[in-house]
């Protein structure tokens, strides 16, 4: 279990530039990560993060400045950049992952890394070694399964784990619960904490101001290519994080007028039976309305949204939409009824 006893810095910006044409994408960035730290990294589209983990991770060489892993400058030419990076210690997750579907989790993690025995592929040992991974992170997924056979929460832990198992100085997360729900975020939460734990250096990109609080202690925050301010989070508010974004001091937010709700049914669900995730489910919503459905990682909340929109059979119930009882509904006539559907996993499902 690693403890902070003082600040170790595992990788530094200094002085990086760079610059595409028209743009200032980096101007003269300062930028320090300690061992075992979460620092979030803050910012307006646009505002130079991208470009300053593109530089960490060797897919950018700044036009001036040095990066440092450790003790060493991170140099070399663009064809190996990123090779040296990632043997210093640094790895990204991005928002678009890059699982194999038709692999199991055991062969995405060893992906490149093959454990072999006599000269063939050591499944059981590759089982092994993937076990342990997920179990340092906390994550409760079979070596076995088949990663297209995952929610989207799940994908990104595995994600997570496959780069934990070089054992990593740095780990670059980019938005990694920007498509999942509440419930499924403290799933991440909580294997970045393991993370740091174990001596990790955790980059931290995201807009969810509450989610930071709770897992970062620290923040840079940038605007148009530069740092605006490095801050402790603890003591720090989120109006002068907001304000450091924009640049101005006072920060203009509007209140939210009630809407009047009118007692109009447009949607029920009568009695909704689709087992074994469902069972007896009725709602009704109002027009005007906004209805929350909650629940924890397959409870059951994406199978009760296929069934409504004609994605998936039901065995019993009804399904009323502006009074009109809908018997078997199918996907099309739904969306003529203007009943649309936003899937969790837009890139695979459309």
């Amino acid at each position: 279990m690693f403890t902070a006893t003082e600040a170790v810095p595992v990788a530094k910006v200094v002085a990086g530039n760079k610059r595409y044409p028209g743009v200032v994408a980096l101007d003269n960035v300062n930028f320090t990560l300690n061992k075992g730290e979460v620092r979030a990294l803050l910012g307006k589209n646009g505002a130079g993060k991208s470009t300053l983990i593109r530089m960490l991770t060797g897919s950018e060489r700044p036009d001036s400045g040095d990066i440092w892993i450790g003790e060493t400058r991170l140099e070399g030419d663009e064809a190996t950049l990123t090779r040296r990076a990632a043997e210093l210690g640094v790895r990204a997750v991005y928002q678009e992952l890059s699982l194999v579907e038709g692999l199991t989790v055991a062969e995405n993690l060893c992906l490149g890394q093959w454990p072999r025995r006599n000269g063939m592929i050591d499944y059981l040992q590759m089982a092994q070694d993937a076990q342990r991974c997920l179990q340092a992170l906390g994550v409760d997924v079979s070596p076995e399964q088949l990663v297209s056979g995952l929610s989207p929460a799940q994908k990104q832990l595995v994600e997570i784990a496959r780069v934990m198992k070089g054992e990593p100085r740095v780990v670059i997360l980019d938005e990694p619960t920007s498509s999942l729900a509440s419930a499924e975020v403290e799933l991440v939460i909580s294997a970045v904490k393991k993370m740091s734990a174990l001596g990790v250096a955790v980059i931290y990109v995201s807009h969810r101001m509450e989610e930071i609080r709770r897992i970062a202690s620290c923040a840079t925050v940038m605007r148009d290519g530069q740092v605006a301010g490095d801050v402790m989070l603890e003591n720090t508010s989120t109006h002068h994080i907001v304000s450091l974004m924009l640049g101005r001091d006072h920060v203009d937010i509007a209140p939210v007028a009630p809407q009047e709700i009118v007692d109009q049914a447009v949607l029920e669900v009568r009695a909704l039976r689709h087992k074994p995730k469902l069972e007896d489910i009725s709602f009704t919503l109002r027009r005007g309305e906004v209805l929350g459905i909650a629940g924890l990682l397959g409870a059951g909340r994406s199978e009760l949204l296929k069934a409504i929109v004609g994605l998936e059979e039901y065995e019993q119930g009804e399904i009323v939409i502006n009074g009109e009882k809908i018997t078997h509904p199918d996907y099309g006539d739904m969306l003529k009824r203007g009943i649309g559907y936003t899937p969790e996993n837009r890139k695979e499902a459309g």
